[in-house]
């Protein structure tokens, strides 16, 4: 009799055993799976595609380009605010072949000087625009946007919005054209200084302008086709 009681007592004892183990097993096993999805997660993450940093074509909007993080036309009370303290000089000019405010700010002008009978041009507009000078960098006006037209590579960034890619005085004729490979180099009389031209829109007139000497980035501007 005792000795079924002792056989009964290790037969309970050993399918407990067993069936802990499975519990445990189960466990384990439900965390690995829950490693597993994290780590495939984590592939996941690694694997969305990032920011180009190549530039696949010869036009580029101006909208899609800052200088120092800040927009090449601005309103001219923000421009004021950013820029105001580092103007070095203004000078107004008449604009005998147009400007480029006839079309970046065509609403305002003709609410401001009105058309004139043959609807080609504003009534009271006298073609004056002033031109701001910052530091090297150069701007124009109509009182109402600013536009800007050059600055020098020198401590300040052109940066193309879209792709991350940063130009300044650092950037050799080499490092454009890997960014750049369907913009061409303009031959100029010296061959180590090249002008490499961004066109604005797919009319192919207006551009941005790349100057480099000494085989590195020296000015850029902003060239408006107006006669």
């Amino acid at each position: 009799m005792l000795l079924k009681k002792r056989i009964l007592f290790l037969t309970i004892t050993i399918a407990l055993i067993a069936c802990q183990s499975k519990t445990e097993e189960k466990g384990h096993t439900l965390n690995s799976t829950t490693g597993t999805e994290g780590k495939k997660e984590a592939v996941v993450k690694k694997t969305e595609p990032t920011v180009k940093s190549i530039y696949y074509s010869n036009v580029l909007a101006i909208e899609n380009v800052s200088i120092n993080n800040h927009k090449l036309i601005l309103p001219k009370s923000e421009f004021d605010s950013l820029y105001g303290t580092t103007i070095d000089s203004t000078r107004a000019d008449i604009w005998e072949c147009a400007n480029p405010f006839v079309w970046l700010d065509e609403e305002w002008m003709i609410k401001t000087y009105g058309k004139d009978k043959e609807m080609e041009d504003f009534a009271r507009f006298n073609g004056k625009i002033a031109t701001l000078f910052s530091k090297g960098r150069v701007f124009h006006t109509n009182n109402h946007i600013v536009l800007f037209e050059r600055t020098p590579a020198k401590n300040n960034q052109f940066r193309i919005l879209s792709h991350q890619i940063v130009l300044d005085q650092n950037t050799t004729v080499a490092m454009f054209r890997k960014k750049f490979p369907d913009v061409a180099p303009e031959k100029t009389n010296d061959s180590d200084e090249p002008i490499f031209r961004i066109y604005t829109d797919n009319d192919r007139v207006d551009a941005f302008l790349f100057y480099f000497k000494n085989g590195k980035l020296d000015y850029m501007t902003l060239w408006f086709e107006l006669c």
